[in-house]
């Protein structure tokens, strides 16, 4: 473990969707533990005090001729609302509707939620608190290459900052490795914040 006693406060900033999917490819029958993650990344660094943690995801609307969907939604929606409430961690929810794709080798058709500015939603809080001092490190739970721009503006606007990655290594891509002050690989500690389902 690292100590860095001159940066104590830290904003964690979890992408939902990429660490949920991530859980899934690591293995399909665990799923993690936001608050659970949320106090091992804290503690990761002895001494470091939480200043808030912010989620960021879409919700697709339910779909009009699934009466099981809307179950799902509300679910979704739920689970977002207990977070606010019980934690009182920021939730930035999207409203997203369905795309049809269709498969280029054999033309099956299906519909796949279509998810629109959610990373430029998570970019411009870790910027805008960053540039007022709210945080000496910011923790981005994601595997998502478009952070890398964001992480290297900040860095050259504000050194003092640290902005440090959380992901599974299999979806960390070398760009956003170098461009972090330092990489969490989830891996080594999925017992830590996963269940099985």
């Amino acid at each position: 473990m690292l100590t860095i006693p001159e940066l104590k406060k830290v904003m964690i900033f979890i992408d939902t969707q990429n660490i949920l999917m991530a859980c899934i490819h690591h293995e399909p029958k665990i799923r993690y533990e936001v608050e659970d993650l949320v106090k091992l990344l804290v503690d990761v660094v002895p001494g470091r005090e939480l200043i808030d943690v912010c989620m960021y995801n879409g919700i697709p609307e339910p779909r009009p001729n699934s009466p099981d969907d809307q179950r799902r939604h509300d679910k979704e929606l739920n689970f977002y609302t207990s977070m606010k409430t019980k934690y009182g961690y920021r939730t930035f929810l999207k409203k997203t509707k369905w795309k049809s794709v269709t498969c280029r080798n054999c033309d099956n058709t299906w519909s796949e939620p279509k998810h629109k500015g959610i990373d430029v939603a998570l970019a411009i809080d870790v910027m805008m608190y960053g540039l007022t001092d709210q945080y000496d490190t910011a923790i981005i739970v994601s595997g998502d290459s478009d952070f890398v721009p964001l992480i290297n503006n900040i860095r050259n606007r504000k050194p003092s900052l640290r902005i440090e990655v959380a992901q599974f290594s299999y979806v960390l891509g070398n760009e956003l490795k170098e461009a972090a002050n330092q990489v969490h690989n989830l891996d080594d500690y999925v017992d830590d914040f996963c269940s099985e389902i």
